[in-house]
C-alpha cells in the first residue's frame, strides 16, 4: 500500500509540473500515463480511464478511441524488432512527406 501511495503522489508532483510548464497535453498526458500505469492489472478499465482523461483534456482525442481496441490486443511481449528497417522507414518517410509539401505547395 505504501509503494501505491508513493507512486500516486510521484504521479501528482509531475502531473503538476507538466501543467506549470505548459507542456504538450499539459498534466493530461502524464493524467493518462498514470491511469495506464496505477491501474494495469484492470487492461480494460486502464484503457477506458486514460482515453476518457484524454477527452476531457480535448474533445478532438476522441478520434483515439479506435486505439483502445489496439492496445488491449497488446500480450505484454516485445515484438519483433526490425533495426533496419525502423533506420530506413522514419528519414524515408519524412524525406517523402517534404518532397510532397514541396510538390503541393510549391515552395
Amino acid at each position: 500500500m505504501t509503494l501505491l501511495f508513493l507512486d500516486a503522489v510521484i504521479f501528482v508532483v509531475f502531473t503538476r509540473i507538466a501543467f506549470a510548464a505548459a507542456s504538450d497535453y499539459r498534466g493530461w498526458g502524464i493524467a493518462a500515463i498514470g491511469a495506464f500505469y496505477l491501474l494495469h492489472d484492470y487492461r480494460g478499465i486502464s484503457s477506458m480511464t486514460a482515453y476518457a482523461v484524454l477527452v476531457l483534456s480535448n474533445l478532438s482525442e476522441a478520434w483515439a478511441f479506435p486505439g483502445i481496441f489496439l492496445i488491449q490486443c497488446y500480450n505484454g511481449k516485445r515484438g519483433k524488432q526490425w533495426r533496419i528497417a525502423h533506420y530506413l522507414f522514419y528519414p524515408g518517410h519524412l524525406l517523402f512527406l517534404l518532397l510532397l509539401r514541396r510538390f503541393l505547395l510549391g515552395e
